[in-house]
């Protein structure tokens, strides 16, 4: 969702040709507090702090099913041996072999909403596969229709698509369903819609929506960079450097 091109302010600045004293770039106040909050940013990424793999490894260990312990049913042996197969290869990050078992696992126990959840998952954030993704949300929401972390990343999945009066109404469902920020997705649907607003350039939108995301988890430090990239777009350079 970026509304930084950091490639092209990246070329600025190597062709520019004013330089401070000691031969660095001299970089313009806007363009400083971009490479600051981007560096940031880079730097949250080498920590591992916003890795979908690493987070989403501790909490599949939980997905794992036994067979005879399902609520008001058992999962048969077939079914379990599917589907946690498909967990361990989702962990060694072999995506087509887990999606293969989570297939498999589909046509055994189609009403399982798990399944289509974490396969959307791995379309959407790991294949890049959007049109498998929405309707294995899709497909999750009709089997429980406050599934309130289908209902965002639907929202996340057509943002991509840059459909954006389809992206809107999934958030704002995942926020009236209380939707939180977890492990292995960190961001809020307010987030998210301040993402599409920013995108879009509508900048108030965008900040009030950032703004709430950060009101509930201060510490999201991309909330923080994109906030004060939006306030700066917006004009507001001192107000977009107190976040980035």
């Amino acid at each position: 969702y970026g509304i930084l091109d950091i490639k092209k302010l990246n070329f600025s600045v190597r062709v520019g040709t004013r330089l401070s004293q000691n031969g660095a770039p001299h970089l313009s106040p806007i363009d400083a507090a971009f490479v600051k909050g981007k560096n940031k940013a880079n730097q949250l990424d080498r920590d591992g702090h916003h890795d979908w793999n690493s987070a989403e490894a501790g909490a599949l260990e939980d997905s794992r099913l036994e067979v005879g312990k399902r609520e008001g049913g058992e999962f048969s042996p077939e079914f379990a041996d599917a589907y946690n197969r498909g967990l361990d290869l989702l962990k060694r990050e072999n995506y087509m072999g887990a999606v293969e078992a989570f297939k498999e696992s589909i046509d055994i126990a189609p009403e399982y909403e798990k399944t289509h959840y974490i396969l959307g998952r791995i379309y959407l954030l790991n294949l890049a596969k959007t049109d498998l993704a929405i309707a294995a949300f899709l497909t999750t929401i009709k089997l429980v229709p406050n599934h309130a972390r289908a209902h965002q990343m639907l929202g996340v999945a057509y943002s991509r698509q840059s459909a954006i009066q389809k992206a809107v109404g999934p958030l704002l469902r995942a926020i009236e369903l209380g939707a939180e920020v977890v492990e292995d997705y960190p961001y809020h649907p307010y987030y998210d819609l301040g993402m599409i607003y920013a995108k879009q350039h509508m900048f108030d939108d965008a900040i009030r929506y950032l703004e709430q995301a950060i009101e509930l988890h201060p510490d999201q430090i991309r909330a923080h960079y994109s906030l004060g990239n939006a306030y700066i777009r917006r004009g507001d350079i001192k107000k977009g450097a107190e976040h980035i």
